[in-house]
């Protein structure tokens, strides 16, 4: 375990992930440890806190990892039509493929917009982006 007294503020680039070089705060003593040693698959803090599934990016069981890192409920909301992750990711065609998707649900092209299967073909655009819902 590499552990020193004095924890210096970590530095965060800015897609979220810690810079090597600096600490990182143990949970429960607040000792510190290289944020290279941060998410490796050893605890290096009592408390795990340095390999926890939020902290690397891993959702629990139950959970879908949006692209972003954040963790969202899994069961029945993706490929639901509705945004639960905060990027969109868990409407996205590489998570979603056509046995996923609500069958009531029209999910446009080129974008993150989902209509009703109602809204197709009935002369109005509703996926601005490309028509597909007219074509």
């Amino acid at each position: 375990m590499v552990v020193k007294s004095f924890c210096p503020s970590p530095q965060v680039y800015a897609d979220g992930h810690l810079n090597p070089a600096s600490q990182f705060v143990c949970r429960d003593s607040g000792s510190c440890v290289a944020s290279r040693l941060v998410c490796d698959s050893l605890a290096d803090c009592d408390d795990r806190s340095d390999e926890s599934d939020v902290m690397c990016g891993r959702c629990e069981q139950g959970r879908f990892t949006c692209r972003d890192g954040s963790c969202v409920a899994a069961a029945g909301r993706r490929c639901d039509g509705r945004l639960d992750c905060i990027d969109g990711s868990d409407e996205e065609g590489q998570y979603c493929d056509a046995s996923q998707r609500n069958s009531s649900l029209f999910y446009c092209c080129n974008s993150l917009r989902v209509i009703p299967v109602e809204q197709t073909c009935d002369g109005v655009v509703d996926c601005y982006e490309d028509a597909s819902d007219e074509s």
